[in-house]
Formats: structure tokens, C-alpha cells, sequence
């Protein structure tokens, strides 16, 4: 059980264990499927979203030669292709966000093993963790709410109940609004629907979209009265470094961890 009061600060790098890609390749993954016409990308945005074709590769091309780091760093400087680069966004994540990703491997992934921490010795819900994410993935709620679940044989309404103490803040957005895969709304699933990534698309915001407002000031107090705080596959963007004052939290924080999750919840359950 986590018993002082903790923060982690993921970055797309926290989610790859579970098939998600971080920025470069989410950038890399989008201009390849977006040749066209036997790109999947490609394919789903003419089809389905009626996205004009000149427009994909007037995008690709743009996107490809930028020598960007991350999509979303490239929609900051071209706001004329922010519709389209949203859908390519949510195109290629959508089908990632699936159950199956959490199927136990031989050695246990980061997620399984902070959910084992979470549960012994306490009540999930009395650990005092708080997660600020920059990621639009769901997939650390999704593995708790699949977890609870199975673990303690409890219905959806009741895991749903008990995931919401802890307290998971999504700054720049996310997927969808519900972790039930048969919900009629953009549910956890990798099914690619036309109204349901426009719906995850509209969801989505880039940094410059993203005022600093409700979501930072919360952020900001988290930090604020953490014990630690602990960063995982963060890129320490400037504009979010900022964003959440980190180096006036650090000034009075003696525990700011920037080590590989695996190494930070081994030295608390003993497993390394």
C-alpha cells in the first residue's frame, strides 16, 4: 500500500510496455500508414472521415520532413493541419487501447506490479496516489478497472466506484469518457468507428490549446503537498515544466525520482 501521500508524472514512455507508442514513433507510425491508398490511415481517414486525399499527403509530407519530435510538437507550429493531425492521432491509438494488452507476461509489467502494491496490505482505494498523465491513453485506469474486477469479483459499477479515489488527471486530454468496452459512447475497445474517433479526436488538445486552468492548478497542488513525486516516461517539454511549476516544487521536495518505474516499485515490494 502506497501510505504517503505520492504523485506520478507519466509521459508516453509509461504506456509502451502495453503496445503504445512513444512521440517519435506515434509520428513514425502516422506517416507510414498514411500512404496512401493501401495505407490503413490512409484508408480509414477517405472512407470513413471523407478527409479530402490531397489533404492526407499535404500532411504526411509536412509532417515527415519537419524533423519534429512528436506529432503534437508539430501541430503546435502548424495549426492548419490540427483537425487532420487530432484523427490521425486517434486513428492510430484506438485499436491499442485493448484488454488483451494486459494479458500477463512472464516477468510482470509495471502496471501489475504497482496494482499488487496498491492491494496488500490496504483497500485500493485508501492508497494515496495521484496521477498526472500527458498521455491521451487510458491504459493505466483500464488495467486497475479490469483488475479490480477479476481480483475481487466485484461488477463494473463497483470497480468504477473504487477507481475513481484515485484520482488520474489527464492534462491534454483523452480517448474517451468511459472504460466499458460495450459502452454505445467511446468506450475502452480497438474497434475504429467514424463518429466514435471523431468524438476521441475532439477530445484531444494540443499544448497551445491547453491553457494553463483547472487541470494545472489541480496539478499543481498535488505536487504541492506530495511526499514524492515520481516521473515516468517524461520528455520535460519546457512549456510543461512550466506548466506545472516543477522546478518550484522540486525546490521543496527532496524526493523527485526520475528512474524507470520498474526500478522505483522494486525498491518497495522487495522484488529487486
Amino acid at each position: 500500500m502506497i501510505a504517503k501521500p505520492t504523485v506520478l508524472i507519466l509521459g508516453a514512455g509509461a504506456s509502451a510496455d502495453y503496445g503504445f507508442p512513444t512521440g517519435r514513433k506515434l509520428l513514425l507510425d502516422i506517416c507510414e500508414d498514411a500512404i496512401g491508398p493501401n495505407g490503413k490511415l490512409f484508408f480509414f481517414l477517405t472512407g470513413y472521415l471523407n478527409v479530402y486525399p490531397g489533404d492526407i499527403e499535404k500532411f504526411r509530407q509536412a509532417l515527415r520532413n519537419s524533423s519534429a519530435p512528436s506529432v503534437d510538437l508539430f501541430l503546435e507550429q502548424r495549426p492548419e493541419f490540427e483537425k487532420i493531425g487530432k484523427l490521425a492521432i486517434a486513428v492510430t491509438l484506438i485499436p491499442l487501447e485493448d484488454y488483451e494488452a494486459f494479458v500477463p507476461n512472464k516477468k510482470p509489467r509495471w502496471y501489475e506490479t504497482l496494482f499488487h502494491l496498491m492491494v496488500e496490505g490496504g483497500t485500493f482505494e485508501e492508497n494515496k496516489l495521484s496521477v498526472i498523465t500527458f498521455n491521451y491513453d487510458r491504459s493505466l485506469e483500464a488495467f486497475f478497472f479490469q483488475a479490480l474486477q477479476n481480483l475481487f469479483g466485484l461488477n463494473p459499477d463497483q470497480a468504477e466506484d473504487r477507481l475513481r479515489k484515485i484520482q488520474i488527471l489527464h492534462l491534454y486530454g483523452d480517448l474517451g469518457d468511459s472504460l466499458r468496452p460495450d459502452n454505445v459512447k467511446r468506450g475502452y475497445h480497438p474497434e475504429l468507428r467514424g463518429d466514435q474517433v471523431t468524438e476521441a479526436a475532439n477530445r484531444l488538445k494540443i499544448i497551445h490549446e491547453a491553457k494553463p486552468g483547472a487541470e494545472f492548478d489541480t496539478a499543481q497542488n498535488l505536487l504541492r503537498h506530495a511526499s514524492e513525486v515520481i516521473f515516468l516516461g517524461f520528455g520535460f517539454h519546457p512549456v510543461n515544466v512550466q506548466r506545472l511549476r516543477l522546478e518550484e516544487a522540486k525546490e521543496s521536495h527532496e524526493n523527485f525520482h526520475l528512474n524507470f518505474p520498474q526500478r522505483w516499485l522494486a525498491c518497495r515490494t522487495g522484488l529487486g
